[in-house]
């Protein structure tokens, strides 16, 4: 077995930068906590790692789910449907911000489905966290070229 060697300036590059991400936290920004909770609760199917991100009516939705969920053991990564998103719009409100999103929710044998999310969130105590989420109907996604 043969060993990676990095100059050592790359070396402290690397480190250096994976500190970076290391320290920032998931609520830091309005957009980190949004992005954040998408990735947990519907791209990693997460739900207790969402629930850690969210208060208010989110914190209750999620938590539902968990409770429905109950022990049912997580599905294999080969059994996931593959969920891809891309950022549609950023709007401030009044208490905080809404960031609305597309999902690509792809499962095999079975066409694609494009649901836009909408994601609330504020800001409490220095952090931002979701406050509320809504899944809109999905709209079946074009065919591939």
């Amino acid at each position: 077995m043969s060993t990676l060697r990095l100059p050592a300036t790359l070396c402290g590059i690397v480190i250096g930068l994976s500190g970076m991400t290391a320290c920032a936290r998931p609520t830091d920004s309005a957009q980190a906590a949004a992005r954040t909770f998408v990735d947990r609760f519907f791209v990693e199917l997460d739900q207790r790692g969402a629930l850690a991100l969210t208060e208010g009516v989110a914190h209750a939705k999620v938590e539902e789910e968990v409770r429905l969920l109950g022990d049912e053991p997580p599905s294999t990564r080969d059994e996931r449907p593959r969920v891809y998103y891309r950022q549609l719009a950023a709007d401030t409100q009044d208490d905080g911000m809404a960031f609305r999103f597309r999902l690509t929710v792809v499962v095999v044998g079975d066409a694609p489905v494009e649901p836009e999310v909408m994601i609330r969130v504020r800001q409490r105590g220095g952090e931002w966290r979701v406050s509320n989420y809504e899944v809109l109907p999905p709209r079946a996604a074009p065919p591939a070229a």
